[in-house]
């Protein structure tokens, strides 16, 4: 029997049996995400990210707000990615925590 099926198979029954319903609360994830770069270009932001994945770093280009901004990393720790920022800057890269 697997986790989910039991808790939804009980859960049916307790609202069946009080009429009330069961809710469950999502924990929020906070993630520090490490920036190299944001441009209106996307070339530009597209090449900064092939000169990180070159230097070895897994980037990627995110779209948002009208800039293209290359990230190196998101970090539910912000110890890692304070890490990560070492790493970038040891490589050339300047590196934020946003």
């Amino acid at each position: 029997m697997g986790t989910a099926s039991f808790y939804r198979r009980n859960c049916q029954r307790t609202c069946q049996r009080t009429g009330k319903g069961i809710w469950f609360k999502k924990k929020q994830l906070i993630l520090f995400r490490v920036q190299i770069g944001a441009f209106r270009d996307r070339r530009n932001a597209d090449s900064l990210a092939a000169q990180a994945r070159s230097a070895g770093f897994e980037a990627f280009v995110l779209a948002e707000n009208g800039l293209y901004k290359v990230q190196a990393g998101a970090f539910s720790d912000r110890r890692n990615a304070e890490q990560m920022v070492q790493h970038l800057a040891a490589a050339g890269f300047e590196a934020i925590i946003l």
